[in-house]
């Protein structure tokens, strides 16, 4: 048997759970080593490594019994796969040799068939090959090196790693709410305890599998943990945990008692930065919700209005112009405290660092915080200062980079219950940790920052919808909720980056098209109103008519054929080329009305078709129910298609996107849900298509399944009409949709999957 270096006394050496084993390590000397013969010995002084003298390695060390990041004591396995880094002055490859044991009760080392040995370099690990253990049973083992020939020296045995096998799981822990939060982003406290003796920490978090970890303290019996985190929704949420014993076994998982968190807190100041309609610039400047906290309105210097920015027929506050400046006097932050910041952001190009909102530095101070555009790091950032002396700060940057022209969202938070820096880019977050959060009590800015006292970091382009929390933001405050998603405890809310509904055409006040272009205001004759604030209206070609929509009321109908039934009329049986195409009046209030064709939407930014369809024929061809067009392509095309599979020819649903304005332009097709043909004339289907300009995605939906996602070639800027029932090629109008429409509506940006399923389920 094994001999340790010294005399030990014969005393129990392990013992079973539920406690855990008293393991002494035993350090044995190697034996003192003599020279190979031939071996060549150098001159005292020599340095090691020199012609003439082999150093011996040293002991190993960094001895693992699992080889799994476990240390000597309990392991969670009954399989040990010896590891040690082998050590030798002079480098090189070495040979590592194994020997292990089973410890008795009495103290005393059996030996075991040991490991073949292994080979690793200098520095290296070395791992032996798998050996069987048995739960109940103590076990040691050491190494030792032997380096390369042709003058191999071996190297003094490590210290003894004593083991044991421990593969039982620690207990389902309880985890109990000890504060409540009053909101989502809002502190929640929860006390988690284990009734295991041996668990060293826990793991906890909002998912079931958690990655947070904490380390436990003993409270009687009990081995317990505290943890503070920031309430990550609003609506349903519980806390997951499970417990990790010495043996590195994860316990069985735990979860909280179900707790609905309150509906969110409104931002405290609001700017909507737009003059949308019934919104002049003033109003566009003001606090949206003075009674969260108080009113504090934004004054501007050299900030101009730009048409057309982000929204159709909307004004968009805009910076360019180096002493362009966007104060609140009346909103001075404790940015020490959690806080969040959001805002919709248009960079004009990407030179240089370019601040959308921080606090105001003070006399010779750097702001604070700040959320911008880092040139450096071509990332968005959430920047916090740990000085505000010198500019030294911590930041959360985004993975993606920027696109100059791209309207996105861009929100930061200051989490001082976690210690955690965040940034939402279009609602994926990064996150950092930090720890100094500072304050300057000053004013919030918007399009720039201070540093040493001065004006910096300039932004150039347009700002939208900016918002400032007196809490942490959360995923949900970005989508939204649907009541019926799981988690949302049965809460619809409007997230951050909900669509802008920018026309809605439901055909309940339509009129039939005699003639095209014999406007009839009061009965709307040749066309259709519009419903949403924006106030735009379909006008409609010769023969549209008005067909019975889902619930008995009116939707429009486009046949090809002239709705008149009287045989003396002259259009009786005429073919017509029926559609339908989106204006705008252009007329100052109080004058004469001006009408004009309109694209509704920017079509290089993200933006939702949605309509209800029912196509009535589907001959040869094309068949666009809804179109947003150029002068020469559609930029998008909306409705039937054919396609062939397996030999049979098959009629989808599909969204058709060009990529320029041009007849050579290459398309791209997303298709997806075959269409009912037998119910021609009768069913209704749902149809949404979303293009998401940062990820240059389409997505096609139908009854508000999603079926189809690919690439969206069509992000260029289509100045022509929102069209129905026709798309546009070579200049020309091509197709034609023979069937109704009803509920076209159109949205500046993209939704969730739960929001696009309540566009087709009312």
């Amino acid at each position: 048997m094994l001999s340790p270096s010294r005399p030990r006394p014969a005393r129990n050496r392990f013992r079973s759970r539920p406690g855990t084993a008293s393991l002494i390590v035993l350090s044995v000397a190697a034996g003192s080593l003599p020279l190979l013969p031939g071996t060549a010995v150098a001159a005292p002084g020599t340095p090691a490594g020199i012609a003439g003298r082999n150093t011996p390695p040293t002991a190993p060390t960094g001895l693992q019994p699992a080889g799994n990041g476990s240390t000597c004591g309990a392991v969670g396995t009954l399989t040990a796969t010896f590891q040690a880094v082998p050590h030798d002055p002079d480098g090189g490859s070495q040979s590592v040799e194994w020997q292990w044991a089973e410890v008795d009760a009495t103290g005393t080392y059996r030996p075991l068939p040991a490991p073949a040995a292994t080979t690793a370099s200098s520095g290296g690990v070395a791992r032996a090959e798998p050996v069987p253990l048995t739960e109940g049973t103590a076990y040691a083992f050491r190494a030792r090196s032997t380096d390369a020939a042709p003058r191999p020296a071996t190297g003094p045995w490590s210290a003894w790693c004593e083991f044991h096998p421990d593969v039982t799981r620690p207990a389902q822990p309880t985890i109990t709410m000890v504060t409540a939060p009053t909101g989502p982003g809002t502190p929640v406290e929860y006390r988690i305890t284990s009734p295991d003796a041996d668990v060293t920490t826990f793991r906890y978090g909002w998912s079931q599998t958690p990655l947070s970890e904490v380390a436990a303290t003993t409270s009687g019996a009990l081995r317990t943990a505290t943890v503070r985190l920031s309430a990550p929704t609003y609506g349903l949420i519980n806390l997951y945990a499970y417990g990790v014993d010495a043996a590195r076994n994860d316990g069985v998982l735990g979860r909280s008692a179900d707790f609905i968190v309150p509906a969110p807190r409104a931002a405290i100041a609001h700017f909507g930065l737009e003059t949308y309609p019934g919104t002049n610039e003033s109003a566009a400047l003001a606090d949206q919700q003075p009674a969260w906290g108080g009113d504090t309105p934004l004054t501007t210097t050299g900030t101009v209005w730009t048409e057309h920015a982000r929204l159709r027929n909307v004004r968009t506050l805009t910076f360019g112009d180096p002493t362009a400046r966007a104060e609140a006097p009346g909103l001075t932050p404790d940015t020490t405290a959690s806080f969040s910041v959001a805002a919709w952001v248009r960079l004009d190009d990407l030179d240089g660092t370019q601040t959308i909102a921080a606090t105001d530095g003070g006399p010779g101070g750097w702001s604070p915080f700040r959320l911008q555009f880092r040139g450096d790091d071509d990332r968005w950032c959430m920047t916090l200062n740990a000085r505000l002396d010198d500019g030294t700060a911590v930041s959360a940057c985004s993975p993606t980079a920027p696109v100059a022209g791209r309207w996105t969202h861009v929100a930061g938070s200051w989490d001082a219950t976690e210690g955690t820096i965040r940034i939402w880019v279009d609602g994926v977050p990064t996150a950092v940790p930090f720890t100094t959060p500072l304050t300057t009590g000053a004013p919030f800015l918007l399009g720039r920052a201070t540093n040493a006292g001065g004006a910096a970091e300039q932004l150039r382009g347009g700002l939208a919808d900016a918002r400032f929390f007196d809490r942490v933001l959360t995923a949900a405050d970005l989508t939204g909720t649907v009541a019926s998603d799981p988690g949302s405890g049965g809460l619809t809310r409007i997230g951050l980056l909900h669509p802008v509904q920018v026309a809605d055409w439901s055909f309940g006040l339509a009129g039939w098209c005699y003639e095209e272009g014999n406007y009839q205001s009061w009965d709307w004759v040749c066309q259709a109103p519009d419903s949403s604030p924006f106030n735009r209206r379909l006008s409609t070609t010769t023969g549209a008519s008005v067909a019975t929509d889902r619930d008995g009321g009116n939707a429009l109908e486009l046949n090809g054929t002239h709705f008149t039934d009287d045989p003396s009329d002259p259009h009786h049986g005429e073919s017509t080329v029926e559609r339908a195409y989106a204006q705008w009046n252009t007329a100052p209030a109080g004058q004469e009305e001006t009408w004009v064709h309109s694209p509704i939407v920017r079509t290089d930014q993200s933006f939702t078709v949605s309509a209800w369809l029912r196509p009535d024929a589907l001959p040869a061809g094309t068949h666009p129910a809804v179109s947003i067009a150029g002068d020469v392509r559609s930029a998008v095309e909306i409705g039937i298609r054919t396609y062939t599979v397996d030999g049979v020819a098959q009629r989808r649903w599909a969204i058709v996107s060009a990529g320029s304005d041009s007849a050579a332009a290459p398309v791209s097709e997303v298709s997806g849900g075959v269409v009912d043909e037998a119910g021609l004339g009768s069913t209704w289907t749902h149809v949404t298509a979303a293009f998401d300009a940062s990820t240059g995605t389409a997505r096609l939906y139908v009854n508000g399944d999603l079926v189809a996602d690919g690439p969206w070639q069509g992000r260029w800027p289509a100045n022509g009409p929102l069209t129905l029932g026709a798309g546009r090629d070579g200049g020309a109008w091509t197709g034609q949709w023979y069937g109704a429409l009803d509920d076209v509506r159109v949205f500046h940006g993209v939704g969730t999957d739960g929001w696009v399923r309540t566009l087709a389920t009312g």
